[in-house]
């Protein structure tokens, strides 16, 4: 699934119980100001997680700029969430950009 930037903990409990995953595509969210996926969220929850570039809604097919922009886009969405809020670094990123896809959590 793509996206997936308004699942609630429902809808990421089903997809940690039935192993799907979700392809993170930061770059074309915020070019279509569809959202942000709260990331964090979902890594903390188990979900299996890849890193897309998805080029038809973004600028870029660069999986680099992706990973800039996820974690621009996971500091963003932590503006408003409480101070111990962690968003995910340039590490968790590029793990996702590499494995993240072809493993479960």
């Amino acid at each position: 699934m793509a996206h997936c930037v308004y699942m609630n903990d429902c809808e990421f409990d089903t997809f940690k119980e039935t192993e799907a995953g979700i392809s993170h595509c930061p770059t074309s969210n915020t070019m279509l100001q569809s959202g942000i996926m709260d990331l964090r969220k979902s890594l903390d929850k188990g979900v299996k997680i890849g890193l897309g570039t998805d080029i038809s809604g973004g600028y870029s097919a660069s999986v680099q700029a992706a990973i800039r922009d996820g974690v621009g886009a996971s500091k963003t969405l932590g503006m408003d969430k409480s101070k111990s809020y962690k968003p995910v670094d340039f590490k968790e990123l590029f793990r996702l950009a590499t494995l993240g896809g072809s493993k479960g959590s």
